[in-house]
């Protein structure tokens, strides 16, 4: 995969460690999972900050806009801020009740976005879902993108 340009706000600044074959299957050995190809390609080039490119439109309105919402920024592996650490994913999904079967790629407070397991399976290539906890009607949850890769080629600068 090529990774956009422009993706990463400051790639030169991640907010993980260098990215390393032994902290990959350390990570997937933590969440019981296989992570997509393109997530990795993407957190080769910076793993894990804040994104230029931070908006997704969206078919369906969500609780943040009606077409579009915004990822301020992606979750790496490894160190403190990784989605294997003590406060990634894991630790997102049971203080916020996200689906269970899910990564947190990016969360605040309620909202996130996450690759989800639930159909697919650990091995399988998940979809990319929006899912906000504290929607006026209760639990939303919106699909955004087939896979990981077609996720990160949509995301647009605002």
């Amino acid at each position: 995969m090529i990774v956009p340009d422009g993706l990463f706000l400051d790639p030169e600044r991640p907010d993980c460690p260098p990215l390393t074959n032994d902290r990959i299957v350390c990570a997937e050995d933590t969440l019981s999972l296989r992570l997509p190809e393109a997530y990795l390609d993407v957190l080769r080039v910076c793993n894990g900050g804040k994104l230029r490119r931070n908006t997704y439109f969206t078919q369906a309105a969500t609780s943040w806009a009606k077409n579009y919402i915004q990822v301020e920024s992606l979750l790496g592996i490894g160190g403190e801020r990784g989605i294997d650490s003590r406060y990634g994913s894991a630790y997102l999904i049971e203080e916020w009740g996200f689906p269970s079967s899910c990564v947190v790629l990016w969360a605040k407070g309620p909202l996130a976005v996450m690759l989800d397991y639930r159909e697919c399976g650990p091995e399988g290539d998940p979809p990319i879902i929006w899912v906000d906890m504290d929607a006026h009607q209760g639990e939303q949850i919106v699909s955004l993108a087939p896979n990981f890769q077609t996720f990160i080629e949509e995301l647009r600068p605002l």
